[in-house]
């Protein structure tokens, strides 16, 4: 009897370890927007012409390269998940403009900021990327577009540099909440609230469109010195794994 029960026991714990779920993989790739004349002609080659016409739609020049660079090299990383060419990716445009492969398989978004690109890639569920480099902001910012809660929890920070990198902490990690909800300026950045604490792994404090907070993961990560970043994901309770596939620069 005895061998019976610990037979049962091991069974029954290999099983409830059988039906844990797999976590979620999140690629996150970070790159400079600026490169070598040789790789530049390369990327500008993968653009598409609609592409083309946006780019030259920026009136700085300097604009204009970082964004053929964003977009080509999207393209080369993308086209190794899918063994197309990078120049072969066909991408439609939802209402809120954001970008996904024709025939889907697979999830993306890209941030910038200043010369710094961030784009994270699944095969499972949408995401949504920010980065945002530490800038000065003016005392009522928050108040226009933070949750109450976050106000207050900001109004606790004495010290100018500490509130503004965390300001720009939650500023970061509810623009990938919407970027993932992929409906854009629809979604109030009041509407839900972030924890913006330096945790690298946290769950919304309260959910989009009055949604449990805890169905969802933030991910932090710091691409560069006073640059913050986030991936936000609809997990839905399951673990999620973020593998940095570059050097983050900057980083410690």
């Amino acid at each position: 009897m005895a061998l019976e029960c610990q037979y049962d026991c091991v069974s029954a714990l290999a099983l409830g370890m059988s039906k844990m779920p797999e976590p979620i993989i999140i690629d996150l790739w970070v790159f400079a927007l600026d490169t070598d004349a040789k790789s530049y002609e390369r990327m500008v080659e993968h653009l598409s012409d609609q592409e083309r016409a946006r780019a030259n739609r920026f009136i700085s020049d300097v604009h204009q390269r970082q964004f053929r660079i964003g977009r080509g090299r999207m393209r080369e990383i993308l086209a190794n998940y899918t063994g197309f060419k990078p120049a072969n990716l066909v991408f439609e445009y939802g209402a809120h403009d954001k970008p996904e492969l024709v025939g889907g398989g697979l999830h993306f978004n890209l941030s910038h900021t200043g010369s710094l690109a961030a784009l994270g890639v699944c095969r499972t569920h949408p995401i949504g990327v920010d980065i945002e480099a530490e800038r000065p902001i003016t005392e009522d910012l928050a108040g226009r577009f933070f949750a109450r809660e976050e106000v207050e929890m900001l109004k606790w920070l004495t010290q100018p540099d500490e509130r503004v990198r965390a300001f720009f902490r939650c500023w970061s990690r509810k623009e990938a909440v919407v970027k993932a909800l992929g409906d854009g300026l629809s979604v109030p950045l009041t509407s839900f609230v972030v924890d913006f604490s330096e945790v690298n792994d946290a769950p919304l404090l309260v959910g989009p469109h009055g949604g449990d907070g805890r169905d969802w993961r933030i991910l932090a990560f710091t691409p560069a010195a006073k640059v913050a970043g986030a991936i936000a994901v609809k997990a839905g309770g399951r673990p999620v794994e973020m593998r940095l596939m570059t050097p983050l620069f900057g980083a410690n």
